[in-house]
Order: C-alpha cells, then sequence, then structure tokens
C-alpha cells in the first residue's frame, strides 16, 4: 500500500513536471478551446496555463492527437486519480499557495511569545478595548491575541513591533 502511494507521488511529481514545461502550439489545442468556448491561443503557451481555464477537462485535453506520442502522457492517461490530483493542483494552484503562506503566518505568530508579566498599558497604540481584553485574557503567543475577539489586526501588528523593540 504505501509503495503505491509513494509511485502515485511521483507519477503525480513528473506530471506537475510534465504540464508545467510542455508548451503547446495553437494548431495542437484551438480546435479543442473552440469547441469547448474557450479563447483559442494566439501564440504558444505552457499546458499548464490551458489547463488552469475553467471549463478545460484535463483528461479531455490529453485524448487529443498532438499528445498521443508523449509516454509520460499516455503512463498517466492510464491513472485517472493521478490525471484528477494534477488537475486539481494545477487549477488550484493559487488558493493552494495562499493556504500554504496563511498556515506559515500562522505558525510564525503561535512561536511568537509573550512574556507573562507583559505590561500591556505600556503599548499606547494599542486600543482601549484590544488593551483591555489582552489584560484579561493575558495570551502567550500573537497567534492567540489575534484570535481573542476584539482584538484587531492594527493592534497585533502594534504588539509585534513594541515586542520586536
Amino acid at each position: 500500500v504505501y509503495q503505491r502511494l509513494l509511485e502515485k507521488e511521483e507519477m503525480i511529481k513528473e506530471a506537475l513536471y510534465f504540464v508545467k514545461n510542455r508548451s503547446v502550439k495553437p494548431s495542437e489545442v484551438n480546435s479543442y478551446l473552440e469547441r469547448i468556448g474557450s479563447k483559442p491561443l494566439e501564440q504558444s503557451e505552457k499546458l499548464d496555463q490551458i489547463i488552469k481555464r475553467p471549463e478545460v477537462n484535463i483528461s479531455e485535453l490529453f485524448e487529443l492527437e498532438s499528445f498521443k506520442s508523449d509516454n509520460i502522457l499516455q503512463k498517466i492517461l492510464r491513472r485517472k486519480d493521478v490525471l484528477r490530483q494534477v488537475e486539481i493542483e494545477i487549477k488550484y494552484e493559487g488558493y493552494i499557495q495562499r493556504q500554504i503562506e496563511e498556515i506559515e503566518k500562522f505558525e510564525k505568530y503561535e512561536a511568537m511569545e509573550i512574556p507573562e508579566d507583559f505590561d500591556y498599558t505600556k503599548v499606547k497604540s494599542l486600543s482601549t478595548e484590544a488593551r483591555e481584553k489582552l489584560m484579561k485574557v493575558r495570551p502567550r503567543s500573537i497567534g492567540q491575541a489575534s484570535r481573542i475577539s476584539g482584538v484587531s489586526p492594527a493592534d497585533i501588528s502594534v504588539l509585534m513591533v513594541y515586542l520586536k523593540g
């Protein structure tokens, strides 16, 4: 089971590399794009940019005659689960990247500790509500502070600047 998972991951990685690096000419895909109501290409474009279009179906695209000779694609076409994963990763790449950045930011905030005896009254730029809530809750990290109702992102920024100073 584990070996099959590793093989699947490797195939996904190969396929992603392929679609991000393979350029297609208008003559290879325009008939398909026009048939599905998508804007035809005017010049060569990377395959992943075509797959990102919402109306493009990766399985249909790879069934085109222009891709029949690609051995990598023929191997991938036999694995619908791999094909589907590649399509998801390409189409939602921007969303996935933003989520990864949010997770990294969250982890950074969780790692930024606030001393137990921190005096919030010294931070003049905090809103009155934030100061009161922070003094009451006494969060252990910036991450915890950011989840307190009434503590705004601006208050968190002020607090971070003050703690770093």
